[in-house]
């Protein structure tokens, strides 16, 4: 951590897992991106998205931390602490089988991973204002026309949407909400 933190790695719009951030800083920052498009005439649309189990769902095969300077022996240790990783489920007196696992990561060393993993969704679409908290995402989108605000946020979300596939991150889409901000001034 004190290496990203160090090289600032981490996107500021990542609230979770981290240090000297809070819920209430990400929530001081989506009311200024509102009050701010409130202050210029504008509308604000924001889709709230939750990962399902998001820790359980990351890739052995972080291929993201080369890109961000992991390399070498700290690349080689956090593959070896993936790789071949063994579970079973005990309860009373019944056990299963021990099962290989290929995907997901334990508290330890996973919010950090996790956090690597979803980083760059911030780089995905130009016209969306990020915040996130963990696995829970803001997605807020602005401008002057409703009618253009929808059709620019649908093909923002297809991008993300792709985003979210590619990296193997599956969105629980039984918790979306969708709002619209809408706020006119008389200026």
């Amino acid at each position: 951590m004190s290496y990203l933190q160090l090289n600032n790695i981490l996107t500021p719009n990542q609230f979770g897992f981290r240090e000297k951030h809070s819920t209430n800083m990400a929530i001081v920052k989506i009311v200024d991106q509102i009050s701010e498009a409130i202050d210029k005439n504008m509308f604000t649309l924001g889709v709230f998205i939750d990962l399902s189990k998001a820790l359980d769902t990351i890739d052995h095969k972080i291929e993201k931390l080369a890109a961000y300077g992991i390399r070498g022996a700290a690349y080689d240790w956090i593959c070896s602490y993936l790789s071949c990783r063994k579970q079973y489920v005990q309860t009373a007196s019944s056990k299963s089988d021990l099962s290989t696992i290929a995907c997901g990561v334990s508290q330890g060393l996973g919010p950090l991973l996790f956090l690597l993993c979803i980083n760059d969704l911030v780089n995905v679409s130009g016209l969306t204002n990020v915040i996130m908290f963990a696995d829970d995402t803001n997605l807020f989108f602005v401008g002057d026309d409703l009618a253009q605000l929808e059709s620019v946020t649908n093909s923002e979300l297809d991008k993300i949407s792709m985003w979210f596939k590619i990296n193997k991150l599956p969105l629980n889409i039984k918790k979306p909400t969708l709002y619209y901000f809408i706020a006119k001034t008389n200026k």
